[in-house]
């Protein structure tokens, strides 16, 4: 019996532990576990005031706050019956554009682009590939400009309301961040074609399950029901039915799988699913390219997101040149009717499927919640590919080296984006063989 123990496996959100067992050459268990203490957010709301939350919430993720933002915001105005403008709808979605694209960049370059450059973290990347990362930097400027633009700084918004926004900058702020973004699209095309010519594992689970937001008119952002690839529809309202939450021991993380099933959410099963309401630039870049969609394999979940911030700036670049924002009176709710309320809200975060439930008493007090992150959601499936990909890589090579074999599974993990700052946390080894 052999065992392998990896402590810390930077470049991820948190921290967790995988534990692999192999027998006879053949990986017969693999399960990830969180190791650190639930921080129970859901408990912390409870009892608060509708207009607390938010800021509450905002706080479980400082990479996702925006999304939980909105998402939060959207739970609360579903419960109250609060129906928003179409311009506080449109500067939702910019603030959560702004995100998607800081998100994105630092992932797929700071940690997921050394493993496929052959170094360890982007500092020692920065000594040959100076200007990708010099690019990158200036892609995450301009999206946090954005963010703080509508959101009123670019962590944890403060602005964004439910009933709408406590401040609308001023009309050359607006014409600066578009000015800003236009300027970036060359970089994000450069950045699409590095990603699109990295040598990818060849790996492919065919029978994944694919879930993501569909609207039918839009590329998913905040609105629609829930799809997937193999015919599951339903609205967010019934996400009970379809979707199991659990614990697994030793972890304090939750897990979810769909029917029984597990399945990944994020960019790849948005871009699966729904490649036909990409922007026209990104379907020319994806011919011009020769990338073939849909696919099944898991690592070019980098190269979706890089899709994604091309996707995403023509669509903030557009809404820019169209909108003429204004102040707007903030709506409240209105409690006369002495009922218990319940809202929920499912939208699209930069690592998928974003669900805020919430149920209020007749005062506007918050009674109950229940929040589920997509690293929740794709925890299972990451268990099953570790276990498939490691299998074949057995089988193909069975001597291969421990320390090569680490990075791969490295590697996969990487390709989910994870964040167990959500869910909660990543990530250490622990690695037996007989």
């Amino acid at each position: 019996m052999k065992k392998i123990t990896l402590n810390h496996i930077t470049k991820v959100e948190g921290h967790a532990e995988v534990n692999i067992q192999i027998a006879d050459g053949i990986v017969d268990q693999c399960h990830v576990h969180s190791v650190e203490g639930a921080r129970h957010f859901e408990s912390i709301i409870k009892g608060r005031k509708y207009d607390e939350i938010t800021l509450i919430t905002s706080r479980i993720c400082g990479i996702c706050s925006c999304g939980h933002t909105i998402a939060s915001i959207q739970a609360i105005e579903n419960a109250l019956h609060i129906e928003s403008t179409l311009q506080t709808r449109l500067l939702r979605e910019l603030v959560t554009i702004g995100e998607r694209i800081r998100s994105h960049a630092s992932h797929i370059y700071f940690f997921s682009l050394p493993d496929y450059l052959g170094y360890g973290n982007a500092v020692e990347m920065a000594k040959e590939y100076g200007q990708e990362v010099k690019d990158c930097l200036e892609i995450i400027r301009v999206g946090n400009q954005l963010i703080e633009l509508v959101g009123g700084r670019d962590m944890h918004p403060f602005v964004p309301v439910a009933g709408g926004f406590t401040k609308i900058s001023k009309p050359k702020d607006f014409l600066r961040v578009k000015k800003e973004l236009t300027k970036i699209l060359p970089l994000i095309e450069k950045t699409v074609t590095l990603f699109a010519g990295l040598s990818v594992p060849d790996y492919e689970k065919p029978d994944t399950v694919f879930l993501s937001l569909e609207n039918q008119k839009t590329f998913p952002l905040h609105t629609g029901k829930i799809i997937s690839n193999t015919g599951i529809e339903f609205p967010p309202e019934q996400y009970e039915e379809f979707i199991n939450e659990y614990f697994e021991k030793g972890s304090s993380a939750k897990f979810a799988t769909i029917k029984g099933k597990e399945f990944m959410t994020g960019a790849l099963a948005r871009i699966n699913n729904d490649e036909d309401k990409l922007s026209p630039r990104v379907k020319k870049l994806i011919q011009k390219l020769n990338i073939k969609l849909p696919s099944a394999n898991l690592f070019l979940n980098n190269l979706a997101q890089a899709l994604e911030i091309l996707h995403w700036t023509d669509r903030a670049v557009s809404i820019l040149e169209k909108a003429d924002f204004k102040p707007e009176p903030i709506k409240k709710p209105d409690f006369k009717n002495g009922k218990e309320r319940r809202g929920i809200s499912a939208i699209e975060v930069p690592r998928g499927i974003l669900f805020h439930d919430y149920t209020f008493t007749k005062d506007g007090i918050l009674k109950k919640a229940n929040i589920i992150t997509p690293t929740v959601q794709n925890l299972p499936d990451m268990e099953m590919n570790l276990k498939t990909y490691l299998n074949q890589i057995l089988k193909k090579e069975p001597k291969k080296p421990k320390e090569e074999l680490v990075l791969e599974i490295e590697k996969m993990v990487r390709s989910f984006d994870p964040c167990f700052s959500c869910s909660t946390h990543f990530l250490k080894i622990n690695w037996t063989e007989k």
